[in-house]
């Protein structure tokens, strides 16, 4: 997690966002039971980043947003970001801002 940490330039107290494959892997990392039935398949996939209740046993690193009891999760829109991401095992974290750099 530093790594992912000092290549986006980003101070470990400023949250990253996970990138799932699908709407339904949302509820693997944070919880749903509170959302209306269908509000998650409405947003996601598509530009939008729901910021959620962490689960304990979410198979996260704890080091990701850690000292935050949320998680931040979003769904590419693009196909072949999709296509790209359901069989990994690994889940691409990315900013939850536009850019962390000073211009």
């Amino acid at each position: 997690m530093q790594r992912i940490y000092e290549i986006k330039r980003r101070q470990e107290s400023a949250p990253l966002a996970i990138c799932v494959g699908d709407v339904h892997d949302v509820s693997a990392y944070g919880y749903v039971s509170h959302l209306p039935a269908g509000l998650l398949s409405r947003l996601l996939p598509g530009p939008v980043t729901v910021v959620l209740p962490r689960r304990a046993d979410a198979p996260l690193s704890p080091e990701l947003n850690a000292g935050t009891s949320t998680i931040g999760a979003c769904s590419p829109q693009l196909r072949s970001c999709t296509i790209c991401l359901l069989p990994s095992a690994y889940l691409p974290c990315v900013e939850s801002q536009v850019s962390s750099v000073a211009q």
